[in-house]
């Protein structure tokens, strides 16, 4: 019973418990540390922006873990469909 618990727990953690996510990689980045990934950036935010709140969740972009994504200065702006919006970092950002 434990373990049927925790793997929930991790899938529901993993997958945002029902919100609408924008995984940057889906966007063309490479996340290899040296190609520049700014584009992909502002194209997952422009999505994110459009997208309105869900029942269970707000509209987050997701920086996967084992990653380093390579950024110009770049500035994200609204407004945006959504009352919030969250980022999720779990890589690196260069």
């Amino acid at each position: 019973m434990k373990k049927i618990f925790v793997l929930i727990l991790i899938f529901w953690i993993r997958f945002g418990h029902g919100q609408i996510t924008f995984d940057v990689l889906e966007y063309g980045a490479a996340g290899d540390g040296k190609t520049d990934d700014s584009k992909a950036f502002l194209r997952a935010w422009g999505e994110l922006c459009g997208a309105a709140d869900e029942p269970n969740g707000v509209p987050t972009v997701v920086i996967p873990e084992m990653k380093a994504f390579l950024l110009q200065p770049i500035k994200f702006r609204g407004p945006c469909n959504s009352n919030g919006v969250h980022v999720q970092i779990m890589g690196k950002l260069i």
